[in-house]
């Protein structure tokens, strides 16, 4: 079998897609990929062996397979107006490639300009479009993308059923095409749940982005007030381009609140360079205002830390309050400094709540597990 992925870029080869991959890879799935603002290094990007990035490959269109194309053009020609008259020459070649290849699938994960393309390709070749909406990615498209996306998708699901909800309620005409599957990680196999004491200074740490969406700027302010309250702490926040504006303005209240010898901003690490900051971190804080259900937080519970986080629905629908996080409202620094004092001064909370993080990675995200259920879809195709 070969499933063609359909991407913006491999900068956001995303560790669940690269997980995906290597799963489906494992299970002898030929994958190829297609990006659609390819640049020099996308192999050293995406560093998975097996794969053919297939922009390299794409050659001028045969007669054939440009006469096939153009007559595909023509049935289907209300459907320009999504993808616009620039991309359908090098749609083409892509057309031409899926033909040559016999490619039995296209895949695309979250909703972006990629998946306009791939409903477009979808929809022209006849072939099986599987389509994944995470969440900010769902919030950012029009209605009038979105509902195309869903209904040009041979099987379209989300992550949560916070997700599947909101999309059912948002395009209830749809409501049948709209699943969810829980992703999954493949760290906790490794550990056993262990509880550690935390002692002075508390190892704080967040991982993510540093965009808006994240409520960074409510986590540094929470550590000013953990800092006037003199609790002895380091915060580190694990992400993200140094050169980005939204870095420099977390940089800039860092140095306003006087925290630069608190709080640490990292650049972006390599996959196991964040897991090792996990490991030797004592509370895990999910700041966000909005958002999924972050890799993050699960690898942080699949190392049995304690969990601070904002009580958003995609995370509160798997966790509860003071018995496997303690949720905080967002927005609200002194709501985190609160969370943080309170876990440190509870050993009974600390064993709870990390004990229960743990139970439920490895209960809902186990990686193995979920993906076998997408791949059992996958392999129903014929």
């Amino acid at each position: 079998m070969n499933v063609l992925y359909i991407i913006n870029s491999t900068e956001w080869i995303h560790p669940l897609i690269r997980d995906e991959i290597l799963f489906f890879i494992k299970h002898d799935i030929n994958i190829h990929i297609y990006i659609i603002n390819s640049g020099e290094n996308d192999r050293d990007n995406l560093d998975i062996e097996n794969v053919i990035i297939i922009n390299n490959h794409l050659q001028a269109t045969k007669i054939l397979n440009k006469i096939r194309y153009t007559i595909n053009l023509l049935f289907h020609i209300k459907y320009l107006k999504f993808v616009g008259a620039s991309t359908i020459k090098s749609l083409g070649k892509v057309f031409s490639y899926i033909k040559t290849q016999r490619i039995n699938i296209i895949k695309n994960h979250f909703i972006n300009n990629a998946s306009i393309q791939a409903c477009f390709l979808a929809k022209i070749t006849g072939i099986t479009l599987f389509v994944t909406g995470h969440n900010t990615d769902l919030l950012s498209r029009t209605d009038k993308e979105l509902k195309h996306i869903i209904r040009e998708s041979s099987y379209f699901h989300t992550i949560s059923k916070t997700n599947q909800k909101y999309l059912q309620n948002r395009f209830p005409f749809l409501a049948s095409k709209i699943h969810y599957h829980y992703i999954g990680i493949s760290i906790y196999s490794k550990f056993k749940y262990k509880y550690k004491k935390i002692k002075y200074p508390i190892r704080l740490i967040s991982v993510g982005w540093p965009i808006p969406a994240k409520g960074y700027e409510y986590l540094i302010k929470a550590c000013d007030f953990l800092n006037r309250s003199d609790v002895k702490f380091i915060c580190k926040i694990v992400g993200g381009n140094d050169s980005g504006s939204e870095k420099k303005e977390l940089i800039r209240l860092v140095d306003f609140y006087h925290l630069s010898d608190k709080v640490i901003l990292t650049k972006r690490l390599e996959h196991q360079a964040v897991l090792e900051e996990l490991q030797n971190s004592d509370i895990y804080i999910q700041s966000s205002i909005s958002e999924g259900i972050p890799v993050s937080l699960l690898e942080a519970m699949s190392y049995s830390l304690p969990i601070i986080t904002t009580n958003l629905p995609g995370i509160c629908e798997f966790m509860e309050n003071d018995r496997s996080a303690v949720i905080v409202p967002e927005k609200n620094p002194s709501a985190i400094a609160a969370a943080v004092q309170k876990i440190f001064a509870s050993e009974s909370l600390q064993r709870r709540i990390s004990k229960e993080a743990y139970k439920i990675v490895t209960t809902l995200f186990d990686q193995n597990q979920n993906m076998m259920k997408i791949f059992s879809i996958i392999k129903s195709v014929k």
